[in-house]
């Protein structure tokens, strides 16, 4: 799922014109946790509002074993 949103993003009006940054997915620092594979992507924007703007893109199906969570405004990516 995330090297498959970060191929469809490179579509993106905001990746294209480079006001956006699309980094990963990679392994999170703590790479598993309670027995869960961890993975993620980083939008990174010249502010909140233009990386908030992409939400709406980003998938939010999960599967089995898969789950899908956004943070917004991660305090440490841990």
């Amino acid at each position: 799922v995330l090297a498959a949103t970060r191929a469809d993003a490179q579509s993106w009006p905001e990746i294209q014109d480079g006001r956006v940054q699309v980094l990963g997915p990679a392994p999170c620092p703590i790479p598993q946790l309670k027995g869960q594979h961890r993975r993620h992507l980083l939008f990174i924007g010249p502010d909140a509002d233009t990386v908030t703007a992409l939400l709406p893109r980003l998938p939010r199906r999960s599967g089995k074993g898969l789950k899908v969570l956004i943070d917004r405004d991660p305090v440490a990516v841990m």
